[in-house]
């Protein structure tokens, strides 16, 4: 199975609006590939909403 590779919200934006154009295995490569982007997106901001806290002292 072929993979993608998605790491910016361009890309993401692109790849899920191409979906409608894709057979089914396309479409499950990238769905797997937005599903792996925006679970180390949503780290990424719980990542950054920690060390803001801690830097603003925010409780």
């Amino acid at each position: 199975m072929q993979t993608l590779t998605t790491s910016k919200g361009d890309e993401a934006s692109e790849a899920f609006l191409s979906l409608k154009d894709k057979n089914s295995e396309e479409q499950e490569i990238i769905r797997d590939a937005l599903l792996k982007y925006c679970e180390l997106d949503t780290l990424a901001m719980i990542k950054i909403w920690q060390n803001f806290k801690q830097v603003t002292n925010y409780e």
